[in-house]
């Protein structure tokens, strides 16, 4: 078979990538195309292909799913490796393709080769720079990566939590102002090493301006003030306080270790002091955010509103690192601009109603929504949930739901309540 002359890619030759990736993926996708249709290849199946070309049908079933997507970089990111498409080429080259058209396959392979090795790496990381170009092709990769990702962090961590939610309640009041609860639940807290630390703290300056749903300030009954057992669905997790009692820090005690002796806990806090509520404008967002610290298989992050008197539409989902940046909630800094990402998983509307919030990894979630609003004397058919469903969060990406102005700077984008799991 002929073979190209190989001359390597010089740094001015280059230019930007992906015009040239496109150029490649055309030269592949309609070569290929035209192979199989010189040779009367192209309605033949899986099986007939493999036999007629002496390939394994695992190849074959690639290249003809790849080459039944019109777009050129789609084709390329569904394509196979280098080396199967190679044994494609020498296949339908010793079928009786012409030596040109297989000439120029070998060619844009050997292109493809050269961008791999000199700019991407390996074929993974190609394939991640396709994912921006390719629709859904980032959505489908997720899962496979966030799941390596919560298996390397269980073994680190020794720890995972089964399930856990953030739900930031807006009551509003009479007054015009609005009063937030926060309910918090971690289920399946599970221990994989005796060493794994897991622990609740609370800011020490609102030791007085924090309550539970029965009045008791976090000064008066501590975490057993904010505690709502009743809705775990495993034992409840048993905590001892730190060796600074002041700053309100609670250490998950002994348990066993596994999912036979995985714990609960669930939390609702109700903020005493009334928070304005503040017109939208350009410097101020409203919403909640979270930062998981620990693997976790799912999480829900709500927003429990008003049906009436609160900001119109959904909220926007967004993300941030916050390993070298910091906590958007926290600080609100000019470098954050253009660091903010979408969230690909979408927001949901739902009633607030025990069957319409039910999931199977928090089963009791509802029941424990309905009851906080009904504790502080509110009705639940006044109020919507807004969701965001995710699975195996990254962590240490803050994610946050927000209302805010159309005029707003990245950079000012800042969640009104924030958790971190």
């Amino acid at each position: 078979m002929p073979r190209p002359r190989k001359k390597p890619l010089e740094p001015e030759d280059r230019g930007p990538l992906e015009p040239r990736l496109r150029g490649i993926a055309e030269r592949l996708r309609g070569g290929y195309l035209r192979a199989l249709e010189e040779l009367g290849l192209t309605e033949q199946g899986t099986q007939d292909l493999a036999r007629s070309l002496g390939l394994t049908p695992v190849v074959c079933s690639r290249v003809r799913a790849a080459l039944a997507h019109e777009e050129p970089l789609t084709t390329l990111f569904h394509l196979p490796g280098l080396e199967p498409q190679r044994n494609f080429v020498e296949a339908i080259h010793d079928k009786g393709c012409e030596d040109a058209l297989a000439l120029d396959l070998v060619a844009a392979q050997e292109e493809l080769r050269q961008i791999i090795a000199l700019e991407c790496g390996d074929l993974r990381a190609l394939q991640g720079v396709l994912a921006q170009w390719v629709p859904g092709a980032l959505a489908a990769q997720f899962p496979g990566q966030r799941q390596a990702l919560h298996r390397s962090m269980q073994e680190t961590e020794g720890l995972e939590l089964q399930a856990a939610s953030y739900t930031a309640i807006y009551l509003p009041l009479e007054s015009g102002e609005v009063r937030v609860v926060d309910v918090f639940t971690a289920l399946g807290i599970t221990r994989w090493s005796e060493e794994a630390e897991f622990g609740v703290d609370f800011n020490p300056n609102a030791l007085d301006k924090v309550t539970g749903l029965d009045g008791r300030s976090l000064a008066e009954g501590g975490l057993d003030a904010v505690r709502q057992d009743a809705f775990c669905t495993r034992a409840p997790a048993r905590f001892s306080s730190g060796p600074d009692e002041d700053r309100m820090e609670y250490a998950l005690e002994p348990t066993g270790l596994g999912p036979g002796g995985a714990v609960d806990l669930c939390l609702a806090q109700v903020d005493a002091v009334p928070r304005p509520m503040l017109s939208l404008d350009p410097l101020r967002s409203r919403g909640p955010s979270f930062v998981p610290n620990y693997p976790t298989e799912r999480v829900l992050l709500e927003a429990l509103v008003p049906r009436q008197g609160w900001y119109e539409g959904p909220p926007q989902h967004l993300a941030v690192e916050t390993l070298t940046r910091g906590s958007v909630g926290s600080v609100g800094r000019p470098e954050l601009a253009g660091s903010l990402r979408s969230v690909l998983e979408p927001v949901e509307r739902l009633d607030l109603d025990p069957r319409s919030l039910r999931v199977p990894d928090l089963p009791m979630h509802g029941e424990l929504l309905v009851h906080t609003v009904r504790s502080l004397g509110a009705d639940p058919a006044d109020f919507e949930v807004w969701r965001l469903d995710l699975q195996r969060p990254v962590p240490w990406i803050q994610t946050f739901l927000a209302w805010v102005h159309p005029e707003t700077p990245e950079s000012c984008l800042r969640p009104a309540t924030e958790v971190y799991l």
